[in-house]
This record gives C-alpha cells, structure tokens and sequence, in this order.
C-alpha cells in the first residue's frame, strides 16, 4: 500500500474499501470488535459475528477451554472476557476465589470485599490490574467500559502508579498462606469476536508448601 494512499484515506480523500480497512487492523492489531465498528463507519457490513460462547461456532472453543480448566486442577483457573467479567471458573478456582461467575474479576481485585481480604499483597496485585487494564485500553481506546475500569484502578492505585502486568496474588486461607502466579492464555486463531475477547487465567503455586495448601483445599 503506497503512502500516498495511506495519506488519502487519511485526510478522507480517498474511500477506502474492505480489504484495505482489514489489512490496515490485521498491521495496527485491532480487536475484532472494533474492526466491526471501522467498517461500519465506512458503510460497509460488519465481519465478524458475536456468538455466546458454547454454540455454534463456538462450541468446540468452548469444549477446548472446559477441557482445560479441569485437566488444571488441582490448581485454580478461569476464563475471563475482554473486560474481566469471569465467563468460567473450575472448582479449584471456586474453591480459593469464590462462586464469582458473572462477576468482574477486576474490580473484585480492586474493591474491598471477601477475595481482597484473602490477598496478602492486595496493593501489589492492584497496581498489577492497573498495568493490565492499560494494556486492554491501549489496544481498544475506545471501550468506555475499559475506561473505567481504568478509572477505578487509578483511584485504587493513584493515576500516578507504574504499569506492571504480572500478577502474582498471596492468598490466606485459615493458617495456609498461598503463593501464586499465573499463565495467561488466549486464542491466537479467533474468527468471532467472543473468542477474539476471551483470556485463560491459570494460577500455579509458587513454592511446594502452596502445592500442598492448594491440593488440601481442593475439591475431592
């Protein structure tokens, strides 16, 4: 694509078509719910469509993720959406989180309430979601919705706070004390904008005594 042309849809001299408005996400990485709203502006049909998780299309993504939270226990894990509304946990992950599904893990991090109060180093995980949701805002600039999300972890963290996007929570739960970190997955080959959104939180223990803490709370 020349830089001439680049410049004429810029200034909005030149129209551009679909492929072009698709090659020019594919390069700048743009969520595919956003690229349906670019060609819509354009007057030109979305592409991509928006299936609930388990039908449809779906449906072996959606087998693919069960499979893989269960074969994760005895450790905790769950699937999360673009704005970290929890979509799934397995039993482990409700065991040491809490039956949150339909919650926002973000703002569980973030608010006081019973998931805070197990972390040990809730300020550190804080700044850590801060970093995160940055991230996510950086590459959908206009989600209101990840704004404020934003706008919660900067008043939980101060606006001034660094980015750190690795989160490792402590949890107590009674005398144990549960060092964790996690893996965070996605799928690279999404076609729909549900998967496209959809990010794999797997939490390892970081020492062996959080091993055993996390195998002795698990469900049978």
């Amino acid at each position: 694509m020349s830089q001439r042309h680049v410049s004429f849809l810029e200034t909005g001299r030149s129209r551009p078509r679909r492929d072009t408005i698709l090659r020019l996400c594919a390069a700048l990485d743009v969520p595919l719910r956003d690229q349906n709203a670019l060609l819509l502006l354009a007057g030109l049909p979305a592409n991509f469509e928006e299936t609930p998780l388990g039908t449809g299309s779906t449906a072996p993504y959606a087998a693919a993720l069960g499979r893989t939270l269960a074969a994760h226990a005895p450790y905790p894990g769950v699937i999360v959406n673009g704005w970290w509304d929890i979509v799934r946990l397995n039993d482990p992950g409700r065991q040491l989180l809490g039956d949150l599904d339909g919650e926002n893990l973000a703002a569980l991090l973030l608010r006081d309430g019973p998931l805070r109060t197990r972390l040990e180093n809730s300020p550190a995980v804080a700044r850590a979601v801060l970093g995160r949701l940055r991230r996510d805002a950086r590459r959908a600039p206009f989600d209101a919705r990840l704004a404020e999300l934003c706008t919660l972890a900067e008043a939980e963290c101060g606006p001034s706070a660094g980015d750190s996007v690795a989160i490792c929570p402590t949890f107590r739960v009674g005398d144990a004390m549960i060092r964790t970190f996690s893996l965070v997955g996605e799928l690279t080959t999404a076609h729909d904008i549900t998967l496209d959104e959809l990010r794999v939180e797997l939490l390892y223990p970081a020492d062996e005594a959080s091993a055993l803490a996390l195998e002795r709370i698990a469900p049978a």
